[in-house]
């Protein structure tokens, strides 16, 4: 059900799209009079950019790996079509005749409508198997590293050095007396001044890191009241899998769940970088891989 809300959404946009776009791209004038609308060729532009949007449509609702860049532009070029109609009638408002303008209105409603859908299909992506509306939220973020599998685990296990990775942390330490075995505490501290510590226990067998965060220690800087992660290697055809992992309990539920999508989207972003700024000590092709370039681009969640 998470992926086939957006899916479906996404398709039924998609022919929307296309009847609206082979109507427009394939008969301009006859439109054009219906709307009242006196350029054509404006008429026929538009079509065959929906045309366009139709087909990219159906091949993201048929995509087998969960991006979340790409939907999320959906989203927000469905609202751009809702602003523009808005603006339109503002700006000109004898752009079309009352006619067109009603025809306008109902576009753009179930253009907002299939917006919202497709929106509340990715906040659905988030939740954890199980979980109420309200309950844990699942975030896991897949990134492909053309980078040798054991040497790309040194660097990811050396947990005390995370920081010269990323810009976004200023230092991070393991907290001296806290080594049992695998079992560690590090703690993390951003470059706002905000820290953080986290029991880490590391499989080097399994290639896996796992994360436990110590939400009730004062300070804690992110809205949630229990959080786990990890991170895990697995080798590939061509370089290394990496998979990425948090799951929290959210404080304030309802609005972290609609700001999840985006802050997920932002997140990758970072994640993206640390990880392939890893990749760089290991290889030279670490940050080259072309197949590498575009998953870092598009965000993909497991």
């Amino acid at each position: 059900m998470s992926q086939s809300l957006f899916r479906w959404a996404a398709t039924v946009n998609a022919v929307f799209s296309a009847s609206t776009g082979i109507a427009m791209a394939f008969t301009p004038v006859g439109v054009s009079q219906w709307l009242g609308h006196p350029y054509p060729l404006a008429i026929r532009l538009v079509g065959i950019g929906l045309l366009g949007f139709a087909v990219f449509l159906f091949a993201l609702s048929m995509q087998h790996r969960r991006s979340l860049v790409l939907p999320l532009l959906v989203c927000i070029a469905d609202l751009g079509w809702v602003v523009g109609t808005v603006v339109l009638a503002l700006a000109w408002p004898d752009a079309l005749s009352a006619t067109g303008w009603v025809a306008a209105a109902t576009v753009g409603l179930i253009v907002a409508l299939f917006a919202v859908v497709q929106y509340a299909g990715l906040v659905m992506w988030f939740r954890s198997p199980g979980a109420s509306a309200q309950g844990e939220r699942h975030i896991c973020l897949h990134i492909f590293v053309a980078s040798e599998t054991d040497a790309l685990w040194v660097v990811v296990s050396d947990v005390a050095n995370i920081h010269k990775y990323t810009t976004n942390l200023s230092d991070s330490r393991i907290v001296p007396g806290s080594c049992t075995g695998n079992t560690l505490v590090r703690e993390c501290r951003a470059q706002n001044g905000q820290n953080w510590r986290e029991i880490l226990s590391i499989d080097h067998r399994q290639r896996r890191i796992d994360a436990l965060f110590d939400t009730s220690r004062d300070g804690f800087p992110f809205p949630a009241r229990e959080m786990t992660g990890g991170w895990e290697l697995e080798e590939s055809r061509s370089g290394t899998s990496v998979r990425i992992w948090w799951d929290l309990t959210p404080t304030r539920p309802r609005v972290f769940a609609l700001a999840l999508p985006v802050l997920s989207a932002m997140l990758a972003v970072q994640v993206n970088r640390l990880v392939y700024s890893m990749g760089k000590q290991t290889s030279p092709i670490g940050t080259n891989d072309f197949l590498g370039r575009i998953y870092r681009l598009m965000g993909n969640l497991c």
